[in-house]
């Protein structure tokens, strides 16, 4: 008799793992007890099999996601408050209370995005190279120039880029501070993305004049107007930019015209 009971109750346990179901092309045997795949199968049986949670978007993607543009936001905010002090105060002034204080953000939110005070000033620097690629981006270089409509373009990009005051004077005030930090520096002036896009561009303006060895003079040429540059902010000396950017274009060798 228990030898009767064990069989019926193996029967049981093989009809909970074995279903069968009734298709129009007859009928058709689905183990259970195999582990559904977790993707699409479309070779194990003719039809397709896939879990139910790929097809629903995971709530954590969405709530991550919100995070990643919150945190670019916040760290946006910590950038525009530093460079607000750092036009007002100088470095010195760019410490994380006052970044908490200038952005009206919580008490130690700054820290919780740039620990130290050189991660707090990495974070600046890359705000102000972002800001200055943007505004570059907008600039396009005619097919043929004259030095005289080079003096102008030129003089138009320094007008362009002075209406981010604050911006460029905190440019200026970090390069000080940086020149004992070697990545720092680098990525503020060699390596900047900003620094490399200015000089293709006046390589570019070079070319067109048909300057000898342009790439010669590109690095002069970037010198120049970051000079143009810090006197107008310094309000150091009236000076004509164009008349000067003219006449440093004037004197560069031209290639053989045969």
């Amino acid at each position: 008799m228990r030898a009767g009971i064990r069989e019926q109750h193996v029967e049981a346990c093989r009809a909970r793992v074995e279903l069968r179901w009734h298709s129009s092309e007859g009928e058709r045997e689905l183990d259970r007890s195999a582990e559904l795949p977790r993707t699409y199968d479309r070779n194990a049986h003719n039809h397709t099999r896939f879990s139910p949670s790929s097809t629903k978007v995971k709530p954590t993607t969405i709530v991550e996601a919100a995070r990643g543009e919150d945190n670019m936001q916040r760290r946006q905010l910590i950038a525009e408050a530093g460079v607000r002090l750092i036009t007002r105060g100088g470095v010195r002034a760019l410490t994380h209370r006052a970044v908490d204080r200038e952005a009206s953000l919580p008490p130690g939110s700054t820290s919780y995005y740039a620990r130290t005070h050189r991660d707090l000033v990495m974070l600046v620097v890359k705000h102000l190279g972002t800001q200055t690629r943007t505004d570059l981006d907008s600039f396009s270089l005619p097919a043929s120039l004259t030095a005289s409509e080079a003096a102008a373009l030129l003089t138009t990009l320094l007008d362009h880029l002075a209406r981010r005051a604050d911006e460029q004077s905190s440019r200026f005030a970090l390069l000080f501070e940086v020149r004992g930090d070697e990545e720092l520096h680098a990525l503020h002036t060699l390596d900047s993305p900003v620094r490399t896009l200015l000089a293709q561009g006046a390589e570019s303006v070079l070319q067109v004049l048909g300057v000898e060895n342009p790439s010669h003079y590109a690095a002069d040429l970037v010198g120049l107007l970051d000079a143009l540059m810090m006197y107008r902010l310094a309000g150091a000396a009236p000076i004509n930019a164009r008349s000067v950017i003219q006449a440093y274009l004037d004197g560069l060798p031209r290639c053989n015209v045969t």
